[in-house]
């Protein structure tokens, strides 16, 4: 186990969120972009109310990612100095978990509405469910499943366990 102090804990997780918001954010950004398109396509008004619904959903869920992703951001420049890392990462870290359920829910939103479009309702519903359970299994369920069984076999630090738990 790496022993390190909590400032040098606090700069290795906040280097490694910003890496990881430079993945998520532009995928997020372009979904968004993408969004704003659709209404204003020709065949929009042929998509029955719940379609409507649907994609208003992940319009607004995809949105709200967008904020939260942007949110470490505007932490850091209005918070100011004294500089609080700490608070940062942690805020960052729960902003960016949100943030990714939100991702999920925009995707699998955007799969029904294109699947029930080009083919019909029972595939879009089809494909939303299996982007929606991979995007569940992959960002949350198995990183989570890891984490408890390294802390069932005593290869959970002290410090893993309090930067884990915002604390």
């Amino acid at each position: 186990m790496r022993r390190e102090s909590r400032h040098e804990r606090d700069d290795r997780e906040l280097n490694e969120l910003v890496g990881e918001l430079r993945v998520v954010l532009p995928g997020a950004t372009v979904l968004f972009a993408f969004l704003l398109t659709v209404p204003f396509a020709d065949r929009w008004d042929a998509l029955p109310e719940l379609e409507h619904a649907v994609f208003f959903t992940a319009f607004l869920a995809s949105g709200l990612a967008i904020v939260l992703l942007v949110g470490p951001s505007a932490y850091h420049r209005l918070r100011g100095h004294p500089y609080d890392k700490h608070g940062l990462v942690r805020t960052a870290g729960h902003q960016t978990i949100a943030a990714l359920a939100l991702l999920a829910i925009a995707l699998s939103a955007s799969m029904f509405v294109v699947g029930s479009f080009v083919y019909q309702r029972t595939l879009g519903t089809i494909a939303a469910l299996v982007v929606l359970t991979a995007a569940l299994v992959t960002w949350f369920l198995l990183p989570l499943a890891r984490r408890r069984r390294a802390q069932r076999e005593g290869r959970w630090g002290a410090g893993q366990h309090d930067a884990a738990h915002g604390s």
